[in-house]
């Protein structure tokens, strides 16, 4: 294949995988010198056995956290966001912890903005209109599908208007992104199998779009290939610890490939419908 020449600049944030890798978000936290991270996550995840090792590891490494879970789907509202925001800079947060899907990731991301830059999350809609770097951004997600921790995209919904806004910047790059299989394990069957088919249309649309490079392009294939092993996102395999992980990792490639050469129609009729009724990305009946 003939390599293209052209200038091209890749975003990518670093990255552990396996099993366990969330344990590390504390030691990040103490190398980011966050002494204060906001936790930005939702109550049922919380409440899940798995978490107790992240805030272990919290406080194993001198880091206090404040919980934000005060995050809707689908994805987050500008309200979310704003409010994320006010309790950020009131309890002087130097850094942010996201853990969730998509949403949660998305809102972490905005709440980054607006504390760094002020105005409302709102103001930054379009491509590179984030002036400031946000504060350290360490992700675990919980969901096999966004690549929210992977890209330099966030989707806010605008509450008014029923819209699904993008902000696009490389500040919104997350600092380190922890890919842990045992998260996903507690994920509903429905969210594995729309989470599946939105990562196999964000490796499918990289790959043919005009932003696409050789970069891109491996990682676009290597994602489809992996999702081809268990297409079509049966939910039987839900408690296979392999297949979990094959997931996420063409979620990672995926979210590589689309945050490097972008996104193309799909997505597009998908943000405007899914703006105006309240729906996921791809949502599609749960196969058993």
């Amino acid at each position: 294949m003939e390599m293209v020449r052209e200038h091209r600049k890749y975003v990518v944030p670093e990255i552990i995988t396996g099993d366990d890798a969330r344990i590390y978000a504390g030691r990040y936290a103490s190398n980011f010198h966050s002494n204060t991270v906001l936790l930005a996550t939702d109550e049922s995840i919380f409440r899940q056995k798995w978490m107790r090792e992240i805030l272990q590891g919290l406080d194993e490494a001198g880091t206090e956290y404040v919980v934000f879970s005060d995050i809707e789907e689908n994805p987050p509202r500008d309200y979310n966001v704003m409010a994320g925001a006010d309790v950020y800079l009131s309890e002087e947060c130097t850094g942010i912890l996201a853990i969730g899907g998509g949403s949660v990731l998305d809102c972490a991301k905005g709440i980054g903005i607006v504390a760094a830059n002020g105005g409302t999350i709102l103001d930054y809609v379009g491509v590179d209109q984030v002036r400031n770097p946000m504060p350290p951004l360490i992700c675990v997600p919980t969901t096999a599908g966004s690549a929210a921790d992977v890209s330099q995209y966030a989707v806010i919904r605008n509450a008014d208007k029923k819209a699904k806004n993008i902000i696009i910047s490389k500040s919104l790059v997350p600092d380190v992104s922890l890919l842990d299989t045992v998260p996903l394990m507690t994920q509903p069957k429905d969210v594995t199998v729309n989470s599946g088919i939105d990562a196999l249309t964000h490796a499918i649309e990289a790959y043919v779009s005009n932003g696409a490079s050789h970069l891109s392009d491996m990682m676009a294939l290597e994602s489809i290939t992996l999702s081809a092993g268990f297409f079509p996102f049966s939910v039987d395999r839900a408690d296979d610890p392999d297949s979990r992980f094959q997931s996420l990792m063409a979620s990672m490639y995926a979210g590589i490939a689309f945050s490097n050469a972008g996104l193309g129609l799909i997505h597009a009729m998908s943000h405007a419908i899914g703006g105006l009724y309240d729906l996921p990305p791809m949502e599609l009946p749960v196969q058993s």
